[in-house]
């Protein structure tokens, strides 16, 4: 029984001399919210981050340079085509706008070409921070519309191009 009570002994000894020790440890484990906050964060690789805006930043690139070849290719588009025989009609088709197109009810033109729509003088609504319904600007009609206005009389007096 004698031994029995001096490890009783010892172990109260330890624990009176590591109690301040494990006190001291608890009050440094205590973290703060953002702490807390820090580590429920997910970890994020720094080498997949670069990756992945390397990525986004050649499919902008790629977007943008793939805009400007359109334009491009619209820009210097004749709107034309040549038949055997030499016979030259236009490439522009009318399209009968539908209650869902810009400007609705109104036809527009399509080259078959370069897929360039020809509108007559529209409004577009723009994004807006400031204002959820937008901001409204009206955009002139192209430059072409006339050739547009000119297929829709033909088809309206029966005359095809």
């Amino acid at each position: 029984m004698a031994e029995k009570d001096n490890v009783n002994s010892i172990v109260a000894e330890v624990m009176k001399g590591l109690a301040p020790a494990i006190g001291q440890a608890v009050q440094n484990a205590r973290m703060s919210p953002e702490e807390l906050n820090e580590l429920k964060k997910p970890y994020l690789d720094p080498a997949k981050e670069a990756s992945n805006l390397r990525l986004r930043r050649m499919t902008q690139a790629e977007i943008t340079r793939g805009l400007e070849q359109r334009k491009a290719r619209q820009d210097n588009c004749p709107h034309k085509i040549t038949a055997q025989g030499g016979v030259t009609t236009s490439s522009i088709n009318v399209v009968h706008g539908l209650i869902c197109s810009e400007p609705p009810n109104m036809p527009y033109g399509l080259c078959g070409h370069c897929e360039k729509e020809i509108k007559s003088q529209h409004w577009v609504v723009d994004y807006d921070k400031d204002d959820p319904a937008g901001k409204y600007r009206l955009v002139p009609a192209d430059p072409l519309y006339w050739k547009v206005q000119e297929l829709v009389e033909a088809e309206i007096s029966g005359n095809n191009y």
